[in-house]
Parts: C-alpha cells; sequence; structure tokens
C-alpha cells in the first residue's frame, strides 16, 4: 500500500467512519484506490462509486460536506449520478450507477464483481480492482493508464478472480472455489472466517483447506451440502454459523458459488432483512435455481417463491 497524505487518510476516514455499519456497496475508484493498492500515484482527489440509491445515502451522510448536489449527466461514453464534495479540504467526487454502452444499449457496471478490500491501517477500505479499472480506463481512450493497471493487476492478483466472485456487503463476500494462494490475499483484506458449502471432494477442493485458513489466523466451517440433495439441516448449520460470525468479514464459498448464493439469498432476506428484490438479484447475478434448487428454497425453507 502507498501511505495516503495525511489530509487524504483524514477524509477517507470521515467517509468510512459515516458508512460504517451499512450495507451499501460502494468502493474507491481512481488514483486513490490504486495508492492503497500499492500503485505509485498521488491522488489528486478522493473517487468514491456506488449504485443510485448508495449515492443517495451518502450523500445524504455527508450532506454537511456537499458542495455540488447529484445530477444525472450524460455523455457520449458513460453515463452515471455524479456529485461533488470536499472534506478536509480535499475533493470528493461522487459516482452512482456508472453506465456504459453494451450490447443491451446502456448497461450498468456490476460492482459486487469487483470490490475488495486493502488496508489503511487498522481500517478496510473497499476499492475496485485495478484489473477492472484496467478496463474501465481502456473504454475512457486512456490507453498509457490502462496498460499499467494491467500489468500491475497480472502482477498483483486480488482475490476477485476467484470464479464467480461476487461481494454481497462490507462483511460477507462470496464465490466458488477459491486457489491456495487466494486464502492469503483474503487474509489480508482482513476476513475472519472462511466457511465452505462444498464437499471434500469436489472439484478443485484444496487438500486441507481448514488447516491452510487457521494457519492464516481466519476461523473455518465446513458444511458439505450435496448438490442434488441439500438439506434443511445444511441450511440451519449454515444459519448457525453465520449467526455466530455476524458483523465480522466472512468469505463463504463453495464450487461455483451456486449453493452459496441460494444459501445466502435465503438467509439475508429470513435472518438479516435484506429486501427480496434485492438478494433475488445477487442470486440471478450468479445463476439461475433449477428444479431441486427451487423446491428446496421454496418448500424446506418456507419461502414463496419461484424463480422462472
Amino acid at each position: 500500500m502507498t501511505a495516503l497524505n495525511p489530509r487524504y487518510a483524514a477524509a477517507l476516514e470521515t467517509i468510512c467512519a459515516a458508512l460504517d455499519g451499512t450495507s451499501l456497496r460502494w468502493a474507491l475508484t481512481g488514483s486513490a484506490g490504486m495508492a492503497l493498492q500499492g500503485m505509485a500515484y498521488t491522488p489528486r482527489d478522493i473517487d468514491v462509486q456506488t449504485d443510485a440509491a448508495g449515492a443517495r445515502e451518502i450523500e445524504q451522510r455527508l450532506a454537511r460536506y456537499v458542495t455540488r448536489p447529484l445530477a444525472w449527466i450524460e455523455s457520449a461514453g458513460i453515463h452515471s449520478w455524479l456529485g461533488a464534495l470536499e472534506i478536509e479540504g480535499v475533493p470528493v467526487e461522487l459516482i452512482g450507477s456508472v453506465q456504459r454502452p453494451g450490447k443491451l444499449g446502456w448497461e450498468e457496471t456490476d460492482i459486487a464483481r469487483v470490490i475488495l478490500y486493502a488496508r489503511m491501517g487498522t481500517r478496510r477500505v473497499p476499492v475496485l480492482s485495478l484489473a477492472h479499472e484496467a478496463v474501465a480506463y481502456a473504454a475512457m481512450g486512456r490507453a498509457e493508464k490502462a496498460a499499467a493497471l494491467r500489468d500491475w493487476a497480472a502482477n498483483h492478483p486480488d482475490g476477485t478472480t476467484i470464479i464467480n466472485y461476487r461481494l454481497l456487503s462490507p462483511t460477507l463476500a462470496t464465490a466458488g472455489m477459491p486457489r491456495p494462494e487466494d486464502l492469503s490475499l483474503l487474509a489480508g483484506q482482513g476476513y475472519r472466517a472462511v466457511i465452505n458449502l462444498a464437499l471434500p471432494d469436489s472439484p478443485g477442493a484444496i487438500e486441507d483447506e481448514g488447516g491452510c485458513v487457521r494457519a492464516l489466523g481466519m476461523d473455518y466451517v465446513s458444511i458439505p451440502v450435496v448438490w442434488e440433495a441439500p438439506q434443511l439441516e445444511d441450511y440451519r448449520a449454515f444459519c448457525a454459523a453465520m449467526d455466530a460470525r455476524r458483523g465480522l468479514p466472512v468469505f463463504v464459498h463453495c464450487v461455483l458459488n451456486m449453493r452459496v448464493s441460494a444459501f445466502c439469498y435465503a438467509y439475508r432476506v429470513q435472518r438479516l432483512g435484506v429486501p427480496e428484490a434485492q438478494a433475488r438479484a445477487d442470486l440471478l447475478a450468479i445463476w439461475e435455481p433449477d428444479e431441486v434448487w427451487n423446491a428446496f428454497l421454496a418448500g424446506q425453507m418456507g419461502l414463496e417463491l419461484h424463480f422462472p
């Protein structure tokens, strides 16, 4: 990590403190995020990226610092909500719901796939993956910076490349099967526990994953869920493991994030009070449950649901 100028560190601490305890998905983008991930950039401002609802919430929580209210901005290559703040004399740009041209028209960037955590002292700070930043800068026509970001990302893996990686909240990340080297990256990001729903002989399973995780200072829970026959007891064990670690940063995985996304969908709706539509969107971003899992979610968990 590159140390931030004290004023920038103080401004970032103000932002983080205002958002502590929320479930907002937000992250630093631009030079501040790059610096926190170790690149030799000196930030000139702080750029915060989130979705539309997150932008409104952040603007409200930091209202005393707002210098330009959020407004919808459209240009040839990007649409987004855009606002400005000034904290500790540091300019802060607030960016919500970034959209770029895609196959189906204007498509919103799904930042849940590309948020990871860097450390600023003892604080975990969400940042956008530098591999993602490389793509974004290339789309803006900034080829030199895009190339530098691609080179850095190629030599500094960050964990977001784990298959079907998805951040659900500041304390809950999910994915398919990690590689052994990914475990140390997760520990470095401040995760306190790993919960594994795959079987010991699942494809790509890490030999003695529990021992590897514990050696890195994280807690480990194994709840083997048979893909073709998930059981209510499995889900109850998962809920107990999650409840016991509520508020701690937890990484949950299986083979392809299908078991996990289904269990997390139900847990977030039933135990955390997350709106069903929001939890459903995160599930469907990974897969569409088949007949077996539809029946499991709708029947054994008592949810009146159907995934077409």
